[in-house]
């Protein structure tokens, strides 16, 4: 059974511990990539419950951080999920993608 109501963005922050933790040597301070669906058929990605109550798995092809950011750019990669629900939604919060 899929999730037809979220939003899901994918960030990349350059790595505070590489060479270049300069802001401008990035096309811009961090990178995001959006995954949305409103219950219509033009939903990006696919987010799917598990058999265990509570967990998703999300599928998507097209996740392409690095090509926006400078060239060789360590990232750190988050994600912030929102589902939205009927009876009930999540609380947005940025997460490490590890």
């Amino acid at each position: 059974m899929g999730v037809a109501n979220y939003d899901i963005v994918y960030f990349g922050f350059p790595d505070p511990t590489s060479q270049s933790i300069k802001p401008k040597a990035w096309k811009r301070w961090h990178v995001t990539q959006n995954y949305q669906c409103d219950g219509s058929d033009s939903c990006t990605g696919t987010l799917e419950a598990t058999d265990t109550a509570g967990k998703y798995t999300f599928n998507v092809s097209d996740l392409d951080l690095q090509s926006k950011a400078s060239a060789n750019a360590v990232m750190i990669y988050k994600v912030a999920v929102h589902i939205k629900g009927t009876l009930a939604s999540n609380t947005i919060e940025l997460i490490s993608a590890d």
